[in-house]
């Protein structure tokens, strides 16, 4: 014999969660500290099955799980459509797998590095000469301006 509390946790709930299931009639109701853990063990798993497969009894009433069941159907059905959706898109290459995604993003990525990296002695070479910040920073932004460039031009030849 055990308390609610020790019956409870025996089958990994709470005591008041176990209230609600006797209340409910899915386990039976036992005199303080009288609680028969087998018994409460299978009361709980009987409830537990009745409630996987959707039958009344479990935690609702004939209708309501008739209900639940076909809501259940259709929340599959859904599913099972949208996984067929999938599959014609990446079929119709109209979906492009996360893999080719992550590359395609790389190769941007890497390109604009590469461009960015480079500009710097590119402008070392056409600053030579310039007297003022706004003639530096013209050229600085022109040379910005075309490292961008480059990367939109990879992205629109993988489109």
């Amino acid at each position: 014999m055990a308390s609610a509390k020790e019956a409870a946790a025996h089958v990994f709930l709470t005591p008041a969660r176990l209230r609600v299931l006797q209340q409910g009639g899915h386990v039976k109701r036992y005199a303080r500290g009288q609680y028969d853990v087998n018994a409460i063990r299978k009361d709980y798993i009987d409830y537990l099955r009745r409630r996987a497969v959707g039958r009344p009894g479990a935690h609702q009433t004939g209708d309501n799980s008739q209900a639940e069941l076909t809501e259940l159907k259709i929340r599959a059905d859904r599913a099972k459509a949208e996984r067929s959706e999938t599959e014609n898109r990446v079929r119709m290459g109209t979906l492009i797998p996360i893999d080719e995604q992550i590359e395609i993003g790389r190769e941007v990525v890497n390109s604009v590095q590469r461009q960015v990296m480079a500009s710097g002695t590119r402008i070392a070479a056409l600053t030579i000469g310039l007297k003022t910040e706004r003639e530096i920073g013209a050229v600085c932004d022109d040379e910005h301006r075309e490292a961008l460039r480059g990367a939109a031009a990879i992205l629109r030849s993988l489109s």
